[in-house]
Parts: structure tokens; sequence; C-alpha cells
């Protein structure tokens, strides 16, 4: 075991000596990244809007949701939690205006946030990743059938029990990071499960209301924000939910899927499809360059046949 971490330490910092560049931010870069998120999200919430075709309006609400979690996933993320976004002064006011912008509570997520997801990077799948053992619990267990795989889907999109509430937040912000376990959290998360079936039915509530009276808001804005979730939880955490990629005996640096899919696709949402593995393994890299980086990464073999699982 030894010997394999020493190997991976010493393949990991040849591809890091030879490649500085990637890990240089550059606020052009990340302003090229938001600002092509900001432009595509303009246009196609101005289709939704304007259009008379509701298949184009749950389409497009569907890509814009997708958009808005690039942007959450661009600030919360890599901004506030890992500092790999902004060099300067300018482009961190920024991000930090935008973060306030597309994510609700913002302070209290923020800190849960962060507190949460770096334990992840220390210990991931340890007893206190709880989040994570949680996230991984109901996805193997959405797997048994069809009609599981059914109330995943639809308690994930409409419902959002899976995602952090206010209990979920008091949790991770008040009980000192060494007394988070399972048990607790577990705890939590069935009271949550129940509250955010409640709150699942005030908000599409106000949706169908906003579609009566302000119907631009209501496929404009709240649509998307409804569908964010959705992303959000497949997105940010399935790269980890394989039974194989959690086995303990595992290195800590090789527990995240690999997945291939359009290299534009992956750059949109900041690496994190195609990428999450070599986010894992290097996330002081700035977001903007791990989808250029993946394609240096992959042409080395011994690196492929230690990291890369597809």
């Amino acid at each position: 075991m030894i010997l394999e971490k020493t190997n991976e330490m010493a393949a990991l910092e040849r591809f890091r000596s030879g490649n500085r560049d990637l890990f240089e931010k550059d606020d052009r870069l990340l302003f090229r990244h938001v600002g092509i998120l900001l432009l595509l999200l303009s246009l196609a919430t101005a289709v939704v809007v304007t259009t008379p075709l509701l298949w184009v309006k749950i389409l497009l609400g569907v890509m814009n949701a997708f958009l808005w979690f690039s942007l959450v996933n661009a600030t919360i993320h890599h901004h506030h939690t890992h500092h790999n976004a902004a060099g300067g002064p300018f482009a961190k006011k920024f991000l930090d205006f935008l973060y306030f912008l597309a994510v609700p509570n913002a302070p209290k997520r923020k800190v849960r946030y962060t507190r949460a997801h770096l334990n992840h990077h220390a210990r991931p799948f340890d007893e206190t990743d709880v989040d994570h053992h949680h996230g991984k619990n109901s996805f193997l267990a959405m797997q048994k059938n069809v009609w599981t795989r059914i109330l995943y889907f639809l308690e994930l999109t409409f419902v959002g029990a899976h995602m952090p509430g206010w209990e979920d937040e008091r949790y991770m912000n008040e009980v000192p990071l060494e007394e988070w376990n399972r048990a607790d959290y577990e705890k939590v998360k069935e009271e949550e499960g129940k509250k955010a079936l409640r709150q699942s039915i005030v908000q599409w509530t106000l949706f169908g209301i906003f579609l009566w009276i302000l119907p631009a808001v209501a496929w404009g804005w709240a649509f998307p924000m409804l569908v964010v979730k959705n992303w959000a939880h497949f997105l940010g955490q399935f790269q980890h939910y394989d039974e194989q990629f959690i086995d303990p005996s595992r290195s800590a640096l090789n527990r995240t899927k690999t997945y291939r899919i359009p290299g534009w696709l992956n750059y949109l949402a900041g690496g994190e499809i195609s990428g999450h593995f070599l986010h894992h393994l290097f996330p002081e890299m700035p977001y903007y360059r791990v989808e250029g980086a993946r394609r240096r990464f992959l042409q080395d073999a011994t690196l492929t046949k230690l990291f890369v699982n597809l």
C-alpha cells in the first residue's frame, strides 16, 4: 500500500511539473467560461419566455437549469471552496456577486458546503463524509428495479429531499466536524425528507400560480430553479456512487469514476463530469483548465492506468 501511494504521488508530481501552465489562474479564461454560460442562459431564457411551444419551454428550461448549475458550481465549489477560479480582485468580487445571485440562503450554504466538501476531499467516504454516504446509499437503493428508479427521479426532481435543507445546514454548521456521524445525519435527512415534500408542494404550487399571472417569470426563472437540484445531485456527486469505487481497499486517489462526454459539454460543466477525477487529484487546478488538462492526462499511459476508471 505504501509503495502504491508512493508511485501515485510520484506520477502526479511528474504531471504537475511538466504542465505548470495548467495550474495558473487566468481571469480571461474565467470570464470566457462565465461569459459563455451567461450568454447561453440569456439567449435560451429569451426563447423560453417568448415561444408558444410547450416542449421548447420544457427542453430549454432543463438546459437553463444545467447552466445555472454550472454557474453555482463555478462560484461556491471552485471560487469559495477551492479558491481555484479568480486571480484578481475584480474577478473575485464578480464571482462573489454571482454566487449571491444564484444561491438562496447563500451565507449559511457557503459555510456548510465548504466544510463538507473539503472534508470529502481530505477523507473520501470516511465516517464523517456523511452527505456523500447518504447520497451513495440513496443512489444504490434506487437501482433495485424500475419502480425505485422512477421514485428516485420523482423525489429528486419534484421533491428534492436529497438536497441540503435548513436542518442539514444547521447540523453541518453547528456540530463539530469530528462529531459528524452517519446515524445522526440520517436522522436529519429523514426529517428533511418529510419537510421537503411539503416545501415541494408549495414550490410547485407557486410555479402554477406564476404560470397564470407571470408566465415569463415561471418559465424563465422558477422552472430552472426547481429543476437545478436534479443537475446538482447527479453532476455533483454521482461520480462516486459505483460500489467498486467506494471500496475502502482502493486508494483514496482512485475512487472517482471517469465519464466520457463531449469536451464542450464537460467544459460548460466546469470539468465536473469527465474531469471530476482530475479535480480530486488536483483540487487547486483552475476549473476552466480541467477539460484541457484531462486531454493531456489521458495521453499518459502510466497516469491513465493509475487513475482513470471507465
